[in-house]
């Protein structure tokens, strides 16, 4: 496999997440109460409200920092053997947790005119743990591409010892 080719596969399913993310939330924006709820408690009452259009912006910026943190590491080849799968896992898990969040407070709370009235109930969050790490395990396994061999083995002279010939 190419750099190139698990470059995309890793890159397109967090890039089209962050798109989605951002694009379905504006879309509902005018059906969501403003503040909108955007934490809850272990009841999965809520406690915690912001404009909608802060939500929005906050996992665009959470979703664009990963997805750029990863471009990087793929075009600096960081992202090799079992290091570089843990990361670029942890990549799509991160995004796609945060981005399925964010997509269920907008639908939940689409049909409320107060914030209050918003739950969101822990099997919720349970299913969306799961969904988040099936996507990132399914990344992680995508295996990565060999170091290239482009460069060849120059010899190493920091080891060499000198001579008192060899200073005069």
């Amino acid at each position: 496999m190419t750099w190139r080719i698990y470059s995309i596969i890793v890159l397109l399913p967090l890039v089209a997440m962050t798109v989605v993310a951002t694009v379905r939330p504006l879309q509902w924006i005018s059906l969501v109460p403003d503040p909108m709820a955007t934490h809850f408690d272990a009841e999965g009452n809520p406690d915690g409200f912001s404009a909608p259009i802060t939500s929005i912006a906050l996992i665009t910026g959470i979703n664009l920092m990963v997805v750029i943190a990863v471009v990087l590491a793929l075009r600096l080849k960081f992202l090799t053997g079992l290091q570089g799968r843990f990361l670029s896992g942890s990549a799509a898990f991160t995004v796609v947790l945060i981005s399925v969040i964010q997509l269920e407070l907008f639908k939940s709370q689409s049909s409320l005119t107060v914030a209050t009235e918003a739950s969101f109930p822990m099997s919720i969050m349970g299913m969306t743990l799961g969904f988040a790490a099936i996507a990132g395990i399914s990344i992680g396994l995508v295996p990565t591409p060999a170091p290239s061999a482009t460069h060849e083995a120059t010899p190493d002279h920091s080891s060499a010892q000198s001579t008192p010939e060899d200073l005069t």
